[in-house]
């Protein structure tokens, strides 16, 4: 709509160049510009309060899209801030009270992950802008619905419910990934080769697969458990320890589990590459190329493979006008 668009830019400009020069913006006024975002008492205002309203809510998008979209380590650690505090409006409000602040919402990732670079911090918040834009939503009602509506939030109001907790018509939600699937991250190799490594780095890390075959390795070379829970027994560990202290059982089972963790990653990740408008034949070939990479069996390619073309039916067979779609053709991928 008309009033979704301002021009309230200029002063919020003006003031962010003297917050270029002091350094970076603090967590906690990040967070208050991203809960302009969410303010239900944006909605049901008079012609004047809600033109203070969407001046205000301007003046936040403005601000949150020059302190993301920046090319620098500053602007990362800001791109981390904002997911965080996104993360943390998860438990608080996922609908979006207002197709204007929506609006300024999917500005705001869309310049997030315009900034984002391919080092770790940035992958990792491109990755939790992925699951955020499956969170948040807004509903876009005509007026009969939301006069109906607004009568259960009345009701909701009076019998102190959270209206929040009510219950919403899905097929009326807009969630953000719809506004985002045309970014070209999703169609970089490099994201998504780097996106794969984290998710099977913080795997391991959290199972604790690879800290229990290392210390299996160290207590076989010290030739002795007694003291493996000591701090000088993990610092040897970490220290001396290396790919030949293993025996040969212990390497076949270590990389057994690594396969079993890339696999479910892997696989994960492909998916994801779908739902964010990759083709088949781009999530095909990512699934190649990393199981090369990372020696995967050919059992298990096969099965990836396998999965991702049953996915890609399965939406094709959900789709309103699946009877329209040609059949994607994908035998050839079943034989690699």
């Amino acid at each position: 709509t008309g009033r979704c668009t301002g021009n309230f830019g200029e002063s919020v400009l003006e003031g962010w160049g003297s917050e270029k020069e002091t350094g970076v913006i603090s967590r906690d006024e990040l967070e208050e510009q991203v809960k302009e975002l969410f303010d239900a008492n944006f909605i049901k205002k008079d012609e004047d309060q809600r033109r203070t309203l969407d001046k205000n809510l301007e003046e936040a998008v403005s601000f949150l899209i020059n302190a993301v979209g920046e090319k620098s380590e500053r602007a990362m650690s800001h791109r981390a801030s904002v997911c965080h505090s996104l993360n943390n409006q998860r438990s608080v409000r996922t609908q979006v009270p207002d197709e204007c602040q929506f609006d300024g919402l999917c500005r705001v990732l869309e310049s997030l992950l315009n900034g984002c670079s391919r080092e770790p911090g940035d992958v990792a918040t491109a990755k939790m802008c992925m699951m955020l834009s499956q969170t948040f939503f807004v509903i876009l009602e005509d007026t009969a619905l939301k006069s109906e509506n607004d009568d259960l939030h009345g009701a909701a109001k009076s019998e102190n419910v959270e209206p929040q907790s009510l219950p919403l018509d899905r097929n009326k939600r807009i969630y953000l990934k719809s506004r985002l699937l045309s970014h070209p991250i999703w169609h970089d190799n490099e994201f998504w080769d780097q996106a794969l490594f984290q998710c099977v780095s913080e795997a391991l890390t959290q199972s604790s697969v690879m800290n229990n075959l290392q210390t299996a390795a160290m207590v076989s070379k010290v030739g002795t458990n007694k003291h493996k829970t000591s701090a000088n027994f993990q610092i040897r560990k970490a220290e001396n320890l290396s790919w030949h202290d293993f025996s040969s059982d212990q390497r076949v089972k270590a990389a057994s589990q690594l396969h079993t963790v890339v696999f479910s990653q892997l696989g994960a990740l492909a998916h994801s590459m779908l739902e964010f408008g990759c083709s088949f034949d781009d999530a095909a070939s990512f699934v190649r190329r990393l199981s090369v990479r990372h020696q995967l069996p050919i059992s298990h390619r096969t099965m990836l493979l396998q999965h991702l073309k049953e996915s890609v039916i399965a939406q094709i067979k959900a789709s309103p006008v699946a009877d329209k779609v040609a059949p994607v053709d994908t035998r050839q991928k079943e034989t690699d």
